[in-house]
């Protein structure tokens, strides 16, 4: 939940609109049913056997940045499966584009990838931010 207020309160200080959305029961179950590890990425031995220096620097960078991504989304699954576990539901926030009244995640978010790819949809029922 600490993650929803950080990004609620970037979000009013940029000046988003955000809404509430109920987040569905199949993506709960499906967290549910797998459990995530921490991703610990690639072993820096692994990386530093490549001969060129410069495509060792940009392994090192990449791996940095995903593990860094995979820990945002692994504790966003995780602030949804405490929600669920204490209140029986859970509901994450999400940007509202414009006066469309359309809820548009941010780029970031690993539940829009899923969204856009048809593997989460989100429930019809909302409940506005203050």
């Amino acid at each position: 939940m600490e993650i929803e207020r950080e990004q609620g309160k970037a979000n009013a200080a940029v000046g988003k609109k955000t809404k509430l959305v109920m987040v569905q029961q199949g993506y709960i179950d499906a967290l549910l049913a797998r459990p995530r590890k921490p991703f610990t990425g690639m072993p820096a031995e692994a990386m530093d056997r490549y001969p060129n220096p410069k495509l060792r620097k940009m392994l090192h960078a990449t791996m940095a940045s995903t593990v860094e991504l995979m820990k945002k989304i692994r504790d966003k699954e995780e602030d949804i499966l405490e929600q669920y576990r204490t209140k029986g539901f859970a509901m994450e926030e999400v940007v509202i584009r414009g006066d469309e009244d359309i809820a548009v995640e941010e780029p970031d978010s690993f539940l829009s990838v899923l969204y856009i790819c048809g593997v989460y949809r989100r429930s019809s029922s909302m409940v506005e931010s203050s």
